[in-house]
């Protein structure tokens, strides 16, 4: 799994009882136990995250979320298209757009597409997605 590097500020007094807690030999470094600290309040909120994920993805939403890995079909965009609806892509992850989908259906349908998102696909769309990001 990749990772990324974030940096944040904590005050003297937690961080004392983090360095505690290392020495004793609890966690192996600050950045296991930061790690261990998020996953459990991750964990805490999976219900939240999930309702936000699922009511954002109810059909035709004019803003649909995800996590991970995300599939953007010609189909599911004429969907969107015939119902004359367009909606903004959010999340964190990779969204594979299929090959056949064309610029000017995404036009149609996508008003935009979060800049933490990777997009994956024919050079057209990449290209269409380049300038809607700007």
């Amino acid at each position: 799994m990749n990772s990324e590097k974030v940096s944040v500020n904590i005050n003297d007094d937690k961080l004392a009882r983090i360095d505690l807690l290392i020495s004793e030999g609890f966690y192996s470094n600050r950045s296991a136990f930061i790690n261990d600290a998020i996953t459990d309040l991750l964990d805490r909120n999976g219900n939240l995250i999930e309702k936000i994920l699922t009511e954002s993805n109810k059909s035709y939403s004019t803003n649909t979320w995800f996590i991970g890995a995300q599939n953007l079909s010609k189909e599911y965009l004429e969907d969107y298209q015939a119902h004359n609806t367009k909606f903004s892509i959010k999340g964190f992850g990779v969204l594979f757009i299929d090959s056949d989908v064309t610029p000017e259906l995404l036009s149609n349908t996508v008003t935009h597409i979060s800049e933490k998102i990777i997009v994956r696909g024919s050079s057209e769309v990449l290209e269409y997605v380049k300038n809607i990001r700007k």
